[in-house]
């Protein structure tokens, strides 16, 4: 046995003191009370004297079964449960101070953890009015773990089995704790710092013990952000090991960056974020916690399908948050992220009411002066003429035209409230059921309609109204470039004769505007990673030389997160008319 943990140790306490340690080291309860007592007004030699006391009171073999909780429990079984929560709550005290004889940690941790796993896991069996298992005592339990963890510098204790539930325990309790007790147990929660969620092992115990799910762990974390981080200074830390926690979870997790989008998680790190440059945080450390909460903020919005959780953030105020973290290179990365999806109704929509949100920041001369102002500027530019595009889209009403799939249609082109779509594939449009019936025959869409129902359906769906906004942001793309794409047209015409064209627009760039040219869908049908987009091109090709110039395919390709999506537009022009 280490020589601290030992009898003899208690020879260096005052004789009174010395009597009431070994009293309470043999398990009388009063004599461990007084004990607790003395050590918090004594010298820190004659505290860290009263280490065996505690050492004994965690005999395992004093720990009852299972099978006695059940049943009943008595008056002894209750008191070594006592002296027990006693002497860890002491032990968490003796732990800290310098005197702390590092290699005894070690005998320690044995029983510590039996005692420790035995309590949380009968904790509803051992809660009541003489036994109180509350938050502060699960933040006594959490923070003796990972002071033993500094202690033993081996990793054992943090991937112990159990020893993450614990932990998890204490942050939801701590977490939820009433308004009045915040400050308090806040500034004593470091504890958090020994999560370990890159663990699978770990991982699994810290869901469980959160809910079970990905999405209760996700809404204790954004219960985190909301309730921890407007405190006081006292809470950095408490805010730095979430910070953490979220930078090793959210960056491999898919399902966890779903249950965080789908808890509100964007608006709630933006306003953490901007309330952040009000907090008393030491200058030397704000920048690398705001840098870390600017980092995740931008993979969230990465995240597919990424346009959505843009429209949160922007009304929880991105721009603001750029325009306040200007001198940061994250944040020129999120504005990186925020051009590609302005080609978004969803998203666009909200940016007027945003720009004029920060209207006075971006005219501050400091912001001016950052070298986050150029890409402003051009962002400005961009800004400006999707918001012309949305004014046009929102102008007099314009009756919203169909044509109809089948092509051998005398009216082909009408009035959209005069059509029904296919009902397996949803994509088909017909003015009436003989063209459905012809097209399906004849036309070729019996063979496509699996095909175009299998792509419709593995993309995520758009509102009308995105799409409707999609339309018309590349019929004015369209017409602005006409006369760079009828030059590339002449030039394939000569050096590819008879060969079926398509137009893509290209809004990927991280400045978000078009880049427009043309393609074969021949090399398209060939390029295609899928059977049904190679069966699509096909198809298109097939129709596109029935129709003899009246129609058109447009390939839209946009940014979904970080993921690319490309979207079929075909136009038929009939009589001057376009569907």
């Amino acid at each position: 046995m280490h020589p601290a943990l030992g009898f003899d140790a208690l020879s260096r306490l005052p004789l009174a003191y010395k009597k009431v340690a070994t009293s309470a080291a043999r398990g009388d309860y009063k004599d461990l009370q007084r004990l607790a007592t003395f050590i918090q007004r004594s010298s820190e030699t004659h505290a860290i004297s009263t280490l065996p006391a505690f050492y004994a009171n965690l005999d395992p073999s004093s720990i009852p079964s299972g099978a006695q909780l059940e049943t009943s429990l008595s008056g002894p079984l209750r008191a070594s449960i006592g002296r027990a929560i006693i002497a860890l709550q002491n032990l968490q005290i003796l732990l800290c101070l310098r005197s702390f004889p590092p290699d005894a940690s070690l005998e320690l941790w044995p029983r510590v953890w039996a005692w420790l796993d035995f309590l949380h896991l009968y904790k509803h069996c051992i809660d009541g009015a003489d036994t109180l298992i509350d938050v502060k005592t699960y933040i006594i339990w959490a923070s003796l773990l990972m002071n033993l963890q500094d202690y033993t510098l081996t990793g054992l204790i943090a991937h112990h089995p159990g020893v993450q539930a614990v932990v998890t325990r204490a942050w939801i309790l701590t977490v939820d704790v009433p308004d009045r007790d915040r400050d308090e147990v806040f500034a004593k929660a470091q504890f958090m710092l020994l999560l370990d969620p890159k663990n699978p092992v770990s991982l699994a115990e810290i869901l469980e013990e959160a809910g079970g799910t990905f999405d209760h762990l996700a809404a204790l974390v954004v219960r985190h952000l909301k309730q921890v981080i407007p405190r006081r200074t006292e809470t950095v830390s408490f805010w730095s090991a979430v910070i953490t926690f979220l930078d090793d979870m959210e960056y491999k997790s898919v399902p966890f960056k779903d249950a965080l989008l789908a808890n509100g998680a964007v608006s709630v790190l933006v306003k953490t974020i901007l309330s952040s440059t009000n907090m008393a945080i030491p200058p030397t450390m704000l920048p690398h916690l705001r840098r870390s909460l600017l980092t995740i903020l931008q993979r969230l919005l990465h995240h597919p399908p990424g346009y959505t959780a843009m429209s949160e953030a922007l009304d929880a105020g991105l721009l603001r948050v750029i325009a306040t973290c200007g001198v940061d290179p994250e944040a020129k990365d999120l504005l990186n992220v925020v051009s590609p999806s302005m080609v978004y109704y969803s998203v666009i929509s909200r940016m007027e009411q945003s720009i004029r949100d920060v209207e006075t920041l971006s005219a501050n001369m400091s912001f001016r002066n950052s070298t986050i102002y150029p890409a402003w500027r051009e962002f400005r530019t961009l800004c400006e003429q999707r918001l012309s595009t949305l004014k046009y889209f929102h102008s007099k009403p314009r009756a919203s035209l169909k044509a109809c799939d089948n092509l051998d249609c005398e009216a082909p082109i009408g009035p959209k409230s005069q059509f029904k779509r296919c009902s397996l594939c949803q994509t088909a449009h017909y003015c009436s059921s003989a063209c459905q019936t012809l097209d399906w025959k004849h036309g070729g869409h019996r063979d496509i309609c699996q095909n175009l129902r299998s792509v419709r359906f593995r993309e995520p769906s758009l509102s009308s109204r995105e799409r409707g906004f999609f339309r018309v942001l590349l019929y004015e793309q369209y017409q602005k470039s006409r006369p760079e794409l009828l030059r590339q047209q002449s030039s394939v015409s000569r050096s590819r004769p008879g060969i079926e064209l398509y137009t893509s627009f290209d809004y990927t760039a991280s400045h978000g505007d078009a880049t427009v040219k043309l393609g074969s869908v021949l090399d398209a049908q060939r390029r295609t990673p899928t059977r049904d987009w190679a069966a699509l091109w096909n198809y298109y090709a097939t129709r596109m030389k029935r129709c003899q110039g009246t129609l058109e395919l447009h390939l839209l390709k946009v940014m979904e997160g970080q993921q690319l999506r490309m979207r079929l537009f075909p136009v038929r022009t009939v009589g001057g008319q376009s569907a």
